[in-house]
């Protein structure tokens, strides 16, 4: 389906789906632009309707990233 090779650097973590058909999805990636650029060369189309939304986080996760995850979800989904 896709032809050549996606850089290894940049992996889907985990996927939340909603009612309305919309998602959300936490990658891993080096920075912003070289997501944006997997997008453009792999998924045009779905780069219409994607925001990217670059987020820190320290292992093992914080309460205040967990909550502020929450936030921003909530927020998303009104």
């Amino acid at each position: 389906m896709l032809k050549g090779e996606t850089p290894k650097e940049i992996v889907i973590k985990s996927t939340w789906t909603r009612a309305d058909y919309g998602a959300f999805c936490c990658w891993d990636a080096p920075n912003k632009e070289a997501l944006d650029k997997l997008f453009k060369q792999y998924l045009p189309t779905m780069l219409k309707y994607t925001e990217f939304v670059p987020v820190l986080q320290a292992f093992p996760a914080t309460i205040e990233y967990e909550l502020s995850l929450l936030q921003m979800m909530c927020d998303a989904a009104k």
